[in-house]
């Protein structure tokens, strides 16, 4: 069996590669680069195809860089990338029926908090949050989408491009959006929003005053990348030595793997400080006007289980757990 995984040296593909199942780390796993698989070249897509003979490929690969992004000399390298990218792999995958794994983002949902403000001070209220959480709703995969910066746009014609290739084929393809991705300690090489707030809590120690000042009023589904990698790993079945999806799962199809519960960025960093052995007190609650930057951020994007429990799959452990993993170093 030879697996291929595109943006195989990212977070994502790293930890494809470390979680791989013992029958599919006996084959041949091919994680590519660009410099072996760019995906904005056609051609380089087919010879890929040619010269591997995939069973299964996993598109890791994405211009991820939310903010730089928006910058006009950086759009269309976005769009080449999460868009004309995942179309060419997709086509090309297609055309040789090789079943394909796309991974997606919340970023697509844009906001759908419906004029919803959920904010809270510190310290931590519970009820506040629980009645914030109240108010809104985990996201179905069949929310609208209308995506409020490049990022989110460029990704979300990439999943349509994705479903257009495998529409009218009987194989395997699925698309998987995730959110709040993160690996810590435990990837010291790709920076994310939990190594910047193990980062700050270190730089902090021994000074008095406030160490962070986080957003506390978008809310989402942190992610533990190792998590994400195990559960494409199970969505694939290649741990029974062949690719096999749930049955239920039509080609294109949507599904949403994403950690347990929901949580603002502020609650994830307190919990980086805690774990750290800091004092999530000096992390300072700030509404998105105190933060801004040049990519809107939705005020709302927990994503909805559901649609992978349907599917028979395991729910990744809640996002607590993960936090602490990551910030424990923590992978495998």
């Amino acid at each position: 069996m030879n697996i291929v995984i595109a943006g195989g040296y990212g977070q994502l593909g790293t930890a494809l590669g470390l979680t791989s199942p013992t029958v599919a780390h006996r084959d041949r796993i091919a994680r590519l680069g660009r410099s072996s698989l760019d995906i904005t070249d056609p051609v380089s897509v087919r010879a890929m195809i040619e010269t591997e003979q995939p069973d299964l490929i996993i598109n890791a690969a994405a211009y991820t860089a939310v903010d730089r992004a928006e910058a006009a000399d950086q759009r269309t390298i976005a769009r080449a990338v999460n868009a004309e990218g995942a179309a060419n792999l997709a086509t090309a995958a297609a055309k040789a029926r090789v079943p394909l794994i796309h991974v997606s983002t919340d970023y697509v949902y844009g906001d759908n908090t419906d004029g919803v403000s959920v904010h809270h001070e510190a310290p931590y209220c519970t009820v506040y949050q629980q009645s914030a959480q109240a108010s809104q709703t985990p996201l179905p995969i069949d929310a609208p989408a209308h995506p409020r910066s490049v990022y989110g746009s460029t990704k979300l014609a990439g999943d349509y491009a994705v479903q257009d290739a495998f529409e009218n084929i009987d194989v395997p393809c699925a698309i998987v959006r995730t959110s709040w991705v993160y690996s810590g300690a435990a990837l010291p090489e790709h920076r994310d929003f939990v190594s910047t707030m193990m980062r700050l809590e270190r730089q902090s120690r021994g000074n008095d005053g406030p160490a962070a000042r986080v957003v506390n009023d978008q809310w989402g589904s942190p992610t533990n990348v190792f998590d994400l990698a195990r559960g494409l790993w199970e969505l694939s079945g290649v741990a029974s030595a062949a690719v096999c999806f749930p049955e239920m799962l039509a080609p294109g199809g949507v599904v949403h793997c994403v950690g347990e519960g929901a949580c603002t960025w502020w609650d994830v960093a307190c919990r980086v400080f805690t774990a750290s052995g800091g004092d999530p007190g000096r992390v300072v609650p700030v509404p998105s006007q105190e933060y801004p930057t040049p990519a809107e951020r939705p005020s709302w994007s927990v994503l909805d289980n559901s649609s992978w429990l349907a599917l028979g799959l395991t729910p990744l452990p809640a996002w607590q757990d993960g936090v602490d993993r990551a910030v424990g170093g923590v992978g495998v």
